[in-house]
């Protein structure tokens, strides 16, 4: 973390005062960890309760939203006992959120616990654990720049002595291997600060570049201040810092006999440039002969031991670290991987991330090809779904048609039956119909013989009645008679009133 840390410490239970915090993800947080002026860490714990993690949130700023050297620092250090491992990382608007596996407690936390009352076995072995540490990561590369008490950690298992280092948000890559051949960064002339002014190197208050030795500055007093305290600290100006760790450094050592063994490693400091790699396996000989000479072992109990384990720091899997002899260690410090020296630096105009940036470039356009290329096979596929869709709907209209066709033809198959019942129904003789009525027979009459004579009498007699039935002729009254009279070729009748 970065400046103005602060322990956020649980209760009797175990159990944090923020508890049911809104999740990011697929992760609850469970607690504060840690705050710092930049950053806040948090304890989170995933969706099944099963995996316990911690989750960085840092609020950025224009440029550190560009590229996360944290994130490259923590895939350098995948493999490493020293760091804890990245398991994602997003952004969300302004804010970065890294969710790491889960560190032991800080050196900070530690101090705070024993309030600051170390003995000097465990001052020795904590700084040569230390030391290895940032040699690991002085060997992949990197430059931490902000060493200091809450960015120093012990293992999340309590069996393991390693020590974790924590916070990569001020790294810097010095350093960087092409094919086998390792090449230093170009030193700027002006270099903004970096780190806290307690504990930095005293050429970063000047400005210059920071290089590996400097971190062994910060290394150094934050180890020399578990036995004494630093007297620039009550400075309230950034400006007298710098002067006051190269006067009082001297006096400080001289105070206390047990770290008048860091002298010679202060000259060793001292000596180092920009370019140069310090002299680890020197300054582990130091610190080993003065562990031999106090009789101390590695697998000596540390004065936290009993006091760390109370608030539960420590998970309760077991570690599957394997312990190291001392053959393996004292390899591990003389081993060199890195070179140091002035004919390492590239020149002025050669950039550091010339080749890799075109290596990434031409990375990133084959990917963009091969994204292309797979978008276009999804549009390919999508317009073979579309067509494949279009077929169909055109199946379902012919259905549509030939449902509809068969619909009309049973219509008309009823519509047909249906006539034929009607017909067969009115032909059909029915109990309930009414007998049909007898057509009248209607009389004719013979036709009417012509007469030569006509009387008032005969115009009675042959006037006609309206309806088309004859009716019966009257009689005739008595009065008349009748008489005949021939004429030669026939007879006449003559009426006589």
């Amino acid at each position: 973390m970065t400046r103005n840390q602060s322990v956020i410490k649980s209760d009797n239970n175990g159990s944090v005062s923020k508890a049911h915090e809104p999740k990011l993800g697929s992760w609850f947080s469970i607690g504060e960890i840690a705050k710092g002026d930049l950053s806040t860490v948090s304890r989170v714990i995933d969706s099944e309760g099963k995996i316990e993690a911690a989750m960085k949130v840092e609020k950025l700023s224009k440029d550190s939203k560009k590229r996360s050297i944290e994130k490259d620092v923590l895939e350098a250090l995948r493999d490493s006992p020293h760091s804890a491992h990245i398991i994602e990382q997003l952004l969300i608007g302004d804010y970065r959120f890294t969710v790491m596996t889960l560190s032991g407690p800080t050196l900070g936390i530690i101090k705070h616990i024993m309030d600051n009352k170390f003995s000097d076995s465990t001052i020795l072995r904590l700084s040569m654990r230390t030391l290895m540490a940032i040699k690991d990561l002085h060997e992949h590369g990197f430059i931490h720049r902000d060493l200091e008490p809450f960015n120093i950690a012990l293992s999340p298992y309590k069996s393991s002595r390693n020590i974790l280092l924590l916070d990569f948000g001020e790294a810097r890559q010095f350093a960087r291997n092409d094919n086998g051949k390792w090449m230093l960064r170009k030193p700027r002339d002006k270099a903004p600060f970096r780190g806290s002014d307690q504990y930095c190197s005293p050429r970063m208050h000047n400005h210059e570049e920071q290089g590996r030795v400097d971190d062994l500055w910060s290394w150094l007093y934050v180890f020399v201040e578990l036995r004494a305290f630093l007297p620039w600290t009550d400075s309230t100006s950034r400006f007298k810092y710098g002067p006051l760790k190269r006067e009082l450094l001297d006096d400080l050592l001289a105070s206390d006999p047990f770290i008048t063994t860091f002298c010679p490693i202060v000259t060793l400091l001292r000596e180092g440039k920009y370019a140069d790699r310090p002299d680890y396996g020197k300054i582990y000989e130091i610190l080993a002969a003065k562990m031999t000479s106090m009789g101390v072992k590695w697998t000596d109990p540390m004065d936290f031991d009993l006091q760390a384990d109370k608030p539960n720091y420590f998970s309760k899997s077991p570690s599957n670290e394997e312990v190291m002899t001392d053959e393996q260690i004292s390899a591990a410090f003389h081993e060199q991987i890195v070179p140091g020296g002035l004919q390492y630096v590239l020149p002025a105009n050669v950039p550091f991330y010339a080749e890799e940036k075109v290596v990434k470039k031409n990375k990133e356009k084959e990917r963009e090809k091969e994204k292309d290329k797979e978008k276009e096979k999804e549009k390919d596929k999508e317009k073979e779904k579309e067509k494949e869709k279009e077929k169909e709907k055109d199946k379902e209209k012919e259905r549509e048609k030939r449902k509809s066709k068969e619909k009309i033809k049973e219509k008309e198959k009823k519509m047909g039956s249906l006539e034929k019942t009607t017909e067969r129904t009115s032909e059909a003789p029915s109990t309930n119909a009414l007998p049909k009525a007898k057509p009248k027979k209607i009389r004719t009459l013979p036709p009417k013989q012509k007469h030569t004579k006509t009387s008032s009498t005969s115009s009675v007699s042959h006037q006609t009645p309206p309806s088309p039935i004859k009716k019966p002729s009257p009689k005739l009254p008595a009065q008349v008679k009748k008489k005949t009279v021939s004429t030669g070729g026939g007879s006449k009748q003559k009426a006589k009133i």
